[in-house]
């Protein structure tokens, strides 16, 4: 189908008087044909169903009404003024926008109308003079989306720790007032800023349930008056609750008073009383006794011990007692004693250091002797009641007893008597020693030393400190403070024993690294029958070995003035300037020591070579000559060795890999002539070392392939399952690159389909890949519906218009071409139905072609088109 091209201004207005024209005379023509009767005027108005909206939103499409002749069809001759109102609605609704139109053509459109208040079964109810109104059918308004919160259920006055009652509840509402059932989200409740401290409990954050929160278990811990709760949620608006007060709880304690009234001989002067098998008091054996308040209001066992065996409790030693809430209750023990001996307890406890290892001895009353322990209780019965001396003999001479040696103690009838000794012994002391002895480079600044993790001395890197008066024990000694550049020889810290009365040393050797820079020595050697080598030592140290003609770089060195001294220089060769130099060696920095040696002829020289083929080899040799010290070679290079003596040497090769065979074997004997050059000549063949490589792939999700290709270093293509391994042997050792191929569009390779691999000697290593394919995306399949019809100057509501997508790869783009050159509409949509309004501007009746276009996430489109005839009745 195709759609009317769109004509210019002129020839619309042409047609529109043609049309005009037309239809008057089509009216005149009936006029004359109907006896001069005029079409049946308009009786009544006719709503189109309104939609269902959400409150404050216009109501789309645009409310219709209709004024409908008495042959029931719309009467384009009705021109009157059509008023809407609200019918049945909630209380507090309110019909907002123009609701006053004029008709046109019959029909009236009301495009800006909206409803405050959410609610169910609206109607609206239009009128007309001069015609019958209309209600229309009913249709729902649903709240706007949540702006603020609301107390909606009051917190009440409780008691503390009481759970409010009944529940508090937080309401969401649109900015219209409606509640907004649609909220779903979590709402939280807590205490507003007050002066009484309390804090909230139970479940402070809930979730709503169409637009209510609801919290069950609110409680505050402490009174207070003039409590608030406040509620937020997100970036709603929040809301503060009424003041409310909590009150403290009635009370749960009581007191409880026990006493005893105690008759007879030798009665003791006090009791120990118990409450519950706890809560220990004493009290006198007569008076007042002892008060337990704030117990909790039930029943309490109350006993009474230490009472000595003469003494007899009526009614027993134990009682059950009740404590009321808010009162008092009294537990009364009655005691009768009658005269006994009593007992005595003679008892030692020592602490110090170096305590008396064999004990002491006590006596009573200048009696016999008896051992005690250290830190141990002697019990004696049957002591006479009365006055008695208790001496301690045996005490070490670094102990003291406090209160000396001797006590009087009364032992009162039928009771016990205590003789406690408390012994304190001074520590054995000793003298420790701790010595420094630091070579190398010197530290700027003392060392710290510290002995059981005590205060701190100061000792010098070569240097003592003594402890004077020092417990006799063992003790951890450490050296702190130890530069970078030094380490400590042996432990750090250490253990040592201080004897008694004697001395112990603990020596710390350091050795200290100087703060270095580096020194370049240098030979340059000319003339014949040169020396192989010399040797240079630093500051008279050790020799080290340099090439006749060559540069030793010594790292590490102290910074300052050292002395190079060239040594091994044959006679037949002179050092110019002398064989002794002084250079400055900065920190960081490398110094110069050059010497430029010049040799007559007298030895010969030897002249070893390699020469290396195949792969894998080495990138160098050794050799030796009489079976002396190895010298390197690289793998195909010569080495020429001067100032040999003239005669016959051996030459040994070595460090040759097994995978490499010497032609001739390893050893050559060469004849040195003076004053010449001799020859060794090694060749050398190497074969290549081998791995194996072992290529993996792993493919997950839909449309994947059966296989793929790999190559090595570009080479030829192997075929590889989708999920599976193949091991390639005999590889160089060595990097390896392995390119997987043959991946469809719709699978992706993680990390990429190149992958750098090390191939070790005898060895194996992996490349593994891992791939993931997703199925290709389908367009929508979209339905524009049956053709469809619309009177002239009447609006047009697309229907039957809907959209799936096997994919459901949304969101959809959805374009609709009206067909008539207009501005095509777009907007997003969900899987289904299409509805959309629009008013095709003619006054001719005309066929469009109506165009519906929906595009998906990915990309893909689907269309579907129907005719669209707009005309009159």
């Amino acid at each position: 189908m195709s759609s009317p091209s769109r004509n210019p201004p002129w020839l619309r207005r042409g047609a529109s008087a043609l049309a005009l024209g037309w239809l008057l005379s089509c009216q005149v023509d009936k006029l004359f044909r109907d006896g001069g009767a005029s079409d049946p005027p308009a009786a009544r108005l006719e709503f189109t169903p309104p939609p269902n909206a959400t409150a404050g939103d216009p109501l789309s499409p645009a409310v219709r009404v209709s004024a409908i002749d008495s042959t029931g069809s719309v009467d384009s001759a009705f021109h009157g003024t059509v008023t809407l109102t609200l019918g049945e609605h909630p209380e507090g609704a309110a019909l907002r926008g123009t609701r006053t139109l004029d008709a046109v053509r019959g029909v009236t459109n009301f495009a800006d109308l909206s409803v405050n208040r959410a609610g169910t079964g609206y109607t609206l109810v239009a009128t007309a003079t001069g015609v019958r109104g209309a209600t229309s059918p009913g249709f729902d308004v649903a709240p706007a989306a949540a702006a603020r919160l609301a107390f909606s259920a009051q917190p009440h006055n409780a008691m503390v720790d009481s759970v409010t009652r009944p529940a508090v509840q937080v309401t969401a509402f649109d900015t219209l007032g409606n509640v907004a059932t649609s909220f779903a989200g979590e709402v939280t409740v807590a205490l507003a800023a007050n002066s009484s401290g309390g804090a909230l409990g139970g479940t402070s954050t809930a979730p709503a349930a169409s637009g209510v929160a609801t919290f069950a278990d609110l409680s505050v811990n402490r009174p207070g008056t003039g409590y608030r709760l406040t509620a937020s949620a997100g970036q709603l608006s929040g809301a503060t609750s009424d003041a409310f007060d909590i009150t403290a709880g009635p009370p749960t304690t009581g007191d409880l008073t026990v006493n005893a009234t105690t008759t007879g001989d030798n009665a003791p002067g006090s009791y120990t009383v118990t409450v519950d098998g706890g809560l220990s008091r004493t009290i006198g054996a007569n008076g007042a006794g002892t008060t337990y308040n704030g117990l909790p209001a039930s029943d309490h066992v109350v006993a009474l011990t230490d009472v000595p065996s003469n003494c007899t409790v009526s009614g027993g030693a134990s009682k059950t007692v009740t404590v009321p809430a808010g009162g008092a209750a009294t537990a009364a023990f009655t005691i009768s004693c009658t005269a006994l001996t009593g007992s005595l307890t003679v008892s030692t406890t020592t602490t110090g250091a170096n305590l008396d290892p064999d004990g002491y001895t006590f006596a009573v009353d200048g009696g016999t002797p008896q051992p005690i322990g250290i830190n141990a209780t002697i019990p004696l019965t049957g002591v006479a009641a009365g006055s008695h001396a208790v001496a301690l003999t045996g005490v070490a001479a670094n102990c003291t007893v406090s209160g000396g040696a001797s006590l009087s103690v009364t032992v009162p009838p039928g009771g016990t008597a205590t003789a406690a000794f408390a012994v304190s012994c001074a520590a054995l002391t000793g003298d420790l020693a701790v010595k420094t002895s630091t070579s190398g480079a010197i530290p700027p600044s003392p060392y710290s030393v510290t002995v059981d993790g005590g205060s701190s001395k100061s000792i010098g890197p070569s240097d003592s400190v003594t402890y004077s008066g020092i417990a006799a024990a063992n003790h951890s000694v450490r050296l702190n403070d130890v530069p970078a550049n030094c380490s400590v020889n042996g432990l750090n810290p250490r253990m040592v024993t201080v004897p008694a009365g004697g001395a112990v040393e603990a020596s710390f050797t350091i050795t200290c690294q100087a703060l270095t820079g580096s020194l370049t020595v240098s030979t340059s050697t000319s003339g014949p029958n040169a020396p192989s080598s010399y040797t240079f030592s630093l500051d008279g140290g050790a020799s080290q070995n340099i090439g006749a003609s060559a540069s030793v770089t010594v790292s590490g060195l102290a910074t300052g003035s050292h002395t190079v001294q060239l040594g091994g220089v044959p006679t037949n060769c002179s050092v110019s300037g002398g064989t002794s130099q002084t250079v400055t060696v900065s920190a960081g920095g490398t110094a110069q020591a050059s010497f430029t040696i010049t040799c007559q002829a007298l030895t010969g020289s030897l002249t070893v070579s390699t020469s290396t083929s195949g792969p894998n080899a080495p990138s160098g040799y050794t050799f030796s000559l009489d079976g002396g010290a190895s010298q390197n070679i690289g793998a195909s290079a010569s080495v020429t060795v001067s100032g040999l003596a003239a005669g016959s040497h051996t030459v040994q090769l070595g460090a040759v890999p097994t995978n490499c065979s010497v032609s001739g074997g390893t050893s050559q004997t060469v004849t040195v002539s003076a004053g010449g050059t001799a020859q060794a000549s090694f060749t050398i063949t190497c074969q290549a070392l081998t791995g194996s490589l072992t290529v993996s792939t792993s493919t997950s999700g839909a449309n994947a392939p059966s296989a793929y290709t790999f190559s090595l270093d570009g080479g030829a293509s192997q075929n590889i399952g989708a999920s599976a391994s193949v091991t390639v042997s005999g590889l160089a050792t060595g990097s390896h690159t392995v390119q997987l191929g043959a991946v469809p569009t719709n699978c992706s390779v993680s990390g990429g389909t190149s992958q750098t691999v090390t191939v070790p000697a005898g060895g194996s290593t992996q490349a593994s890949f891992s791939i993931t394919c997703t199925a290709p995306n389908q367009p929508p399949v979209v339905s524009a519906g049956p053709d469809q019809s619309v009177l002239i100057g009447a609006l047009f509501n697309l229907s039957g218009a809907s959209f799936t997508d096997p994919d459901h790869n949304g969101p959809w783009t959805v374009t609709i071409d009206w067909g008539d050159s207009s501005s095509p509409t777009t907007f997003t949509a969900s899987e289904g139905s299409i509805s959309k309004s629009h008013s095709y501007a003619t006054v001719l009746p005309a066929t469009y072609t109506l165009t519906v276009t929906v595009t998906d996430a990915g990309g893909l489109s689907g269309s579907a088109s129907k005719t669209v005839k707009v005309g009159t009745l």
